[in-house]
């Protein structure tokens, strides 16, 4: 039998939702809660070890690593989709 390879293709709206629910999921916001692509993550509790974890959960999740370069001291969605992106 042939060889099937997988891939996974995500367009950047897919890529926003699935970091927002990963966020909401981290820092135990309701389903619902709108979160702004420019928002800082601290607004809505983002500290030390919750950035720790969310940063986990977006490695495994997306197959990435992400180092300390990769994210600046401010985290929104749209920095984390750049971080995942490059």
């Amino acid at each position: 039998s042939g060889t099937v390879t997988l891939t996974r293709s995500v367009t950047p709206v897919g890529l926003a939702g699935r970091l927002a629910a990963l966020v909401r999921s981290t820092l135990n916001l309701p389903p619902g809660a709108t979160l702004a692509a420019d928002e800082p993550l601290t607004d809505w509790g983002l500290e030390s070890l919750t950035a720790f974890t969310l940063r986990s959960r977006i490695e495994a999740e997306f197959g990435v690593t992400l180092g300390v370069a990769d994210l600046p001291d401010v985290w929104t969605l749209e920095v984390l989709a750049a971080a995942v992106e490059r």
